[in-house]
């Protein structure tokens, strides 16, 4: 009896941990809707490349900064770095219909988020 209640709690962690972890897979990737640049169409991404773009750069006083989107007050100077990441699109409509099937595919980077931000006295 010990055993069948043991393997009876091992089946429900086992299909709950299944469940968690489709769960988190699903919900990082969210589908995006962009334009096409050749003919206009908005088309809904088939998939992602999270985090592959990253930028660093610096902010100088009275510069806008994009990590914080605010102005760097005088005598001061931000550095930040920023991730992107990068969406795949394939447009179906007519006008690109006509081109090839890799012309057809296009890619954007969004969803811009400020991972390091700093603020330094200037000297």
């Amino acid at each position: 009896m010990k055993r069948i209640r043991k393997m009876g709690i091992l089946g429900l962690c086992l299909v709950f941990g299944g469940i968690v972890a489709s769960t988190i897979c699903v919900n990082a990737y969210t589908q995006q809707r962009q334009m096409c640049n050749r003919c206009g169409q908005y088309n809904y991404s088939y998939g992602c490349d999270p985090n592959a773009r990253t930028i660093s750069s610096k902010a100088n006083s009275g510069e806008y900064c994009e990590g914080c989107h605010s102005y760097v007050e005088s005598g001061k100077y931000h550095s930040y770095i920023i991730t992107s990441d990068k969406y795949f699109f394939r447009c179906d409509s007519n006008t690109c219909k006509q081109l090839n099937f890799t012309d057809r595919i296009y890619t954007k980077f969004l969803n811009d988020r400020t991972v390091e931000h700093n603020v330094y006295n200037n000297n």
